[in-house]
């Protein structure tokens, strides 16, 4: 059985990275489109722009088309600092790395 093939060392590590995970997810604060338009400093239709256009992550919870859309800070300061769909310049990389 599967189970029985799974050490002991395999479960602890499988707990500690849940656990992580979970400590991530219950810390990490999520911006509705208003918020991360203040956050920004920008308009909330600015914010949409972005997201249609690829600049801006995303997470959408709920249904579909339906669903709520949410932002990390870490995605909206990636932003401000210019991420375009890869192209960073090394300092913006440094500074990006640096908020990870």
């Amino acid at each position: 059985m599967i189970e029985d093939q799974i050490s002991t060392l395999d479960i602890l590590e499988l707990k500690t990275l849940l656990q992580s995970l979970a400590k991530e997810l219950n810390t990490t604060r999520w911006f509705t489109t208003r918020e991360a338009a203040e956050h920004l400093r920008i308009s909330e239709r600015s914010v949409r722009r972005a997201m249609e256009r690829g600049k801006l992550k995303y997470a959408r919870f709920g249904d579909g088309k339906r669903g709520s859309i949410r932002f990390t800070g870490k995605w909206l300061d990636a932003y401000a600092l210019g991420y375009n769909g890869g192209r960073l310049t090394p300092s913006q990389k440094t500074i990006l790395t640096d908020l990870s």
